[in-house]
């Protein structure tokens, strides 16, 4: 855990350097945080075959201009992408992959 005099100087040269610190865990004074639940993995089926993407709810709070919390439902990889909506997810596709789903606690 870092004090709060190094939180400070951290946050200053992250501001300085326009970059973003993506901190494992609570930050004092976050603009923004994100929270992931409620994950279940697509792809398996009855024991055998290989894991194809995950599904979660990604929750965010803030302060300022992120006041407003909000939520998304995001698939991981997405269809061709790093992450793509969950409504993007082919209905039929969904139907079969929920046959063969493994649930976890996020």
């Amino acid at each position: 855990m870092i004090n709060a005099a190094q939180t400070r100087k951290l946050a200053a040269r992250v501001r300085q350097r326009g970059t973003v610190l993506l901190p494992l865990g609570p930050w004092p004074s976050a603009d923004v945080e994100l929270r992931c639940a409620n994950g279940r993995w697509y792809g398996v089926g009855a024991g055998d075959g290989y894991l194809r993407y995950r599904e979660v709810e990604v929750h965010a709070t803030g302060r300022g201009a992120a006041a407003r919390p909000r939520s998304i439902r995001i698939l991981m990889p997405g269809p061709g992408r790093p992450t793509a909506p969950a409504a993007n997810l082919d209905r039929a596709h969904r139907s079969t992959a929920a046959t063969s789903t493994i649930h976890s606690a996020g």
